[in-house]
């Protein structure tokens, strides 16, 4: 008999997203499975930070780890958690200045 085999789920989050006001990103589902990623690119000049938050209620959202400034340039960032014990977990963008496009990217593990 063939071992099981892990599936792993990705998804993109945000599409295009307008990073000329504050945007928070679908949700990303942790029922089943461990370990996550969420990788964002964004090109522009936006001024702003990027938060990961994450529930276990599935409405109360806590800021996890520290936030990525988007100082007036191109750039991406990397927000990554193992043995996650959350509903749930999303990306916001927290608007300071200026304009972008953001695209985020969701991958989640068993």
């Amino acid at each position: 008999m063939a071992a099981a085999r892990k599936i792993d789920v990705q998804a993109q989050i945000f599409t295009a997203g307008d990073m000329s006001g504050d945007i928070e990103s679908a949700e990303v589902s942790l029922l089943a499975h461990r370990h996550f990623a969420i990788q964002a690119i964004w090109t522009g000049v936006p001024v702003g930070d990027l938060q990961l938050q994450v529930t276990v209620d599935g409405t109360t959202w806590t800021n996890r780890g520290s936030s990525v400034a988007a100082g007036g340039a191109a750039g991406n960032a990397e927000f990554s958690e193992s043995n996650a014990p959350w509903l749930a977990a999303r990306l916001i963008w927290d608007f300071t200045s200026d304009t972008g496009v953001l695209n985020a990217f969701s991958i989640i593990k068993e």
